[in-house]
């Protein structure tokens, strides 16, 4: 089977790995350009490079920024696949590239379709605290997330799982799902189960001020929202005197009271033993332990507190982050 995979993140190496080795022949791979990744602003690593495999096998590689791009559907035709396999695709894929395979476009999706279609679906599901999750594969339509269901695989979620792990299970999954249905997808004999309309719920982009932590809210769910846009997304954010300064990694205070503190976002202290200081939030403390100042270095809380001269009574944040 003829097979073409397009992907901006980690999980294209390893589903084009995993093709191969099935007995596919991938005639073309698809990554974003360097404009686009520039302009994500994310961590450069969370993107694929795709060469090395373009070496290895001889496979033609391409990049594009955007995904309606007339040039990409051309080349996409040029090559003929019969199965487009779109892993870690930020693009919407229009219907020009949709028909194009005989056997259709499929994709991952990191939720219970037709549960939390939409975007920042890695993110949301740890800010909301979830349990566990899943990975649909399914075959895309236009309409966005509401194609037919192939099958979904679950993953459990811990309490302190970074966006990172979660990035890592998906990729894991969403190769042992294209290794369970490659045959019945060659064969044409791959489960198409219709979504439920009535069942669905989305999840809504996230934009940089999202990220910026409210100190008045519980410790637990600014711990969540650090957890859900560490590396390597942007980072959760406040202000120290002024000035932007990342929360990079944090965890929530237990066995200790800051009751007495009355002020959220407050220094309540600073513990070099630790590498870490303490701020006040809306039901206790939040133990900051990896920050980076802007245009600095990432580094430990403590080392940054020294360097700053921070001492307990400072406030981080805006004053309406704290009401």
């Amino acid at each position: 089977m003829r097979v073409a995979v397009l992907s901006a993140t980690e999980v294209g190496y390893d589903a084009v790995r995993a093709l191969l080795e099935l007995g596919a022949e991938v005639v073309a791979m698809v990554a974003v350009d360097d404009a686009y990744i520039l302009d994500s602003g994310l961590d450069r690593k969370y993107f694929v490079d795709l060469s090395p495999l373009s070496v290895e096998f001889g496979i033609p590689l391409y990049t594009t920024g955007s995904g309606d791009d007339a040039g990409l559907c051309r080349t996409l035709a040029e090559r003929a696949p019969d199965l487009i396999v779109c892993a870690g695709w930020p693009f919407y894929v229009p219907p020009s590239i949709l028909d194009l395979p005989r056997l259709g476009v499929i994709g991952a999706h990191p939720s219970r379709l037709p549960e939390r279609r939409g975007a920042s679906t890695f993110s949301w599901t740890l800010i909301d605290d979830l349990p566990s999750t899943a990975v649909s594969l399914y075959f895309l339509s236009e309409e966005m997330h509401a194609g037919d269901l192939i099958g979904q695989l679950e993953v459990p979620l811990e309490p302190d799982d970074t966006v990172g792990m979660l990035l890592a299970r998906f990729n894991r999954t969403t190769v042992e799902l294209l290794r369970r249905y490659y045959q019945p997808l060659e064969a044409e004999t791959a489960p198409r189960a219709p979504q439920e309309p009535a069942r669905a719920t989305y999840t809504r982009a996230r934009k940089p001020a999202d990220n910026r932590i409210l100190w008045r809210d519980s410790s637990r769910r600014i711990y969540n929202l650090i957890r859900a846009v560490t590396k390597p997304f942007s980072g959760a954010h406040t202000t120290l005197r002024g000035e932007p300064l990342t929360i990079w990694k944090a965890r929530p205070i237990f066995g200790e009271c800051f009751t007495d503190f009355s002020q959220p976002g407050m220094i309540a202290q600073v513990y070099p033993h630790d590498r870490a200081f303490a701020v006040i939030t809306g039901d206790n403390a939040l133990l900051v332990t990896l920050v980076q100042p802007m245009l600095g270095e990432i580094t430990s809380a403590s080392r940054f507190a020294e360097d700053v001269d921070l001492t307990a009574g400072e406030m981080l944040g805006e004053r309406e982050d704290s009401a």
